[in-house]
Formats: structure tokens, sequence, C-alpha cells
């Protein structure tokens, strides 16, 4: 792309593809946007090992793991069981996050437990039974793949008095009160989502902030001026979409949204 003069990317989406991105970032001088990568590892703005051309649309992890905390406090729930999928940026980072700020304000994290997508029925079996087992009725979970969601219910009873889930990532799209998390995985929306899918929201104004940031350099400076990686970079971050379909979005000077 950059041989083709190519002067800016969208994406990649996720969190660990786009830390790999940005090492050919950094050696092709190539500014990138991404629309939903959240890792807090991308904040990173060193020109030799971080990610100095790299911008979001979406709010980092910090954000989201400190948003569970404050539900939590809000509950005034004491402990809590945390479940990530292993070797996922987004499901550690969060999971990590939001550990650190509960412990900060005197609430325990009973276990910590990490799935993968290749464990076994009996691996997530035993997992869940340490959960369920740890002294707590409360679990922060990121159960980004199937086999995690249809193991919740049947082994912690979720659908039962007394057990609460804080979710976040796509789990909770299409989920309707009452419905429990294997039916979800079941349903139609698990394979389709819908009108309930807020990622094209994330690509769309991805796409109108490059093309607003584009069109604010040319009309100041030429077309020659996108070919400048840090003119590019920085009129990406200097752009805002008021009336974005996630919402309103600006950013700092960093490329983090505010």
């Amino acid at each position: 792309m950059a041989d083709r003069g190519v002067p800016v990317t969208i994406g990649p989406t996720h969190s660990g593809a786009s830390m790999g991105f940005g090492t050919i970032s950094r050696q092709t001088n190539m500014p990138f946007l991404s629309p939903s990568a959240s890792s807090p590892k991308l904040n990173s703005r060193d020109a030799e090992t971080g990610f100095p051309l790299f911008s979001r649309n979406f709010p980092s992890d910090d954000f989201q793991g400190v948003a569970l905390a404050d539900l939590a406090q809000h509950y005034g729930w004491t402990t809590c069981a945390t479940i990530s999928q292993s070797a996922d940026e987004y499901s550690e980072g969060l999971t990590t996050t939001f550990s650190s700020v509960a412990d900060s304000r005197g609430i325990g994290i009973s276990s910590q437990l990490s799935m993968g997508t290749g464990d076994s029925d009996e691996d997530i079996a035993t997992k869940l039974t340490q959960a369920k087992n740890s002294g707590t009725r409360i679990d922060a979970t990121d159960p980004a793949f199937v086999e995690g969601i249809l193991g919740l219910e049947p082994y912690l009873n979720t659908d039962s008095d007394g057990w609460q889930q804080m979710k976040t990532n796509w789990l909770s799209l299409g989920a309707t009160p009452g419905e429990t998390y294997a039916d979800l995985a079941v349903s139609p929306a698990y394979g389709e989502f819908d009108d309930e899918n807020p990622w094209p929201g994330y690509n769309y104004d991805a796409v109108w902030i490059v093309a607003k940031a584009l069109d604010a350099l040319i009309t100041a400076e030429g077309v020659a001026a996108v070919q400048d990686p840090d003119k590019m970079t920085a009129s990406i971050r200097a752009t805002t979409l008021p009336d974005g379909a996630t919402g309103s979005i600006q950013f700092t000077s960093e490329g983090n949204m505010i």
C-alpha cells in the first residue's frame, strides 16, 4: 500500500492485529485508524517500539475496566471472579484493568480464570467450577467464544437467583432480559446480529473521519501533504465528528478518543 501511495489505513479492528500492524506502520510510515482496537498497550507512542502513527475512534480498555469496577461498586459487590480469554489482547487487557481498579476500591478478586478456544468441555467445566467455588456469586466475564458461553449456564447456574455477571464485548448484543447466555449463543442473533450489531457503526465513523481528515489536509496544504505521515496523523487527530453513528467523536493529541 505504501508503495502505491496509500496515505492512511483504516484498521485493523482487533487489538492484537493492530499491535502487529504497528510494526509495519513504523517501517513504512503508514498512519492507521482502528475502529475498535481497545488495548491499553496501543497507548504507547514510542517511535522505536510503540505506535506513533496509531489513532482509534473507540474507547481504551482502561475505560471499560473502570466502568466494570464502577458497576460492581454501585451494587455493593465486595468480591468478584474474572473469566477471560487467553492470548487475546482485548480480554486480557480488560481483565487486568478491572482487577487493578477493583482491588484499589476494596473489591476482592476471588479467582482469575483464563479460557482458550482450544479448551475441551472438561477444561471449561473445571475452570467454571473453580469460579463457582471461589466464594463469590459475581463474575466479570469476556468469553469471546461459543464454548465458554454455552458452558457458563449449566456449570454456574446463571439462570438461577443469586448469580450476577458483568459482560462486555459482543456477548451483550441481542440479549433480552431473562434470556440465558446459552439461549443467546444458539439464537439467530449469534450468527447474524443484524440491527443489534454496533461494529458497523464504528467502521462507518472511521471512514468519515479519514475522509474529513484528507479533505481538511488537502484543502489547507494540497494533495502532496497527505503523503507526509505526521501531517496525515495530525489531521486525523484534529478531526471531529459531532454526529457520528456511534456518537460525538473527537481525539486527544495522542490519537485516543475523548
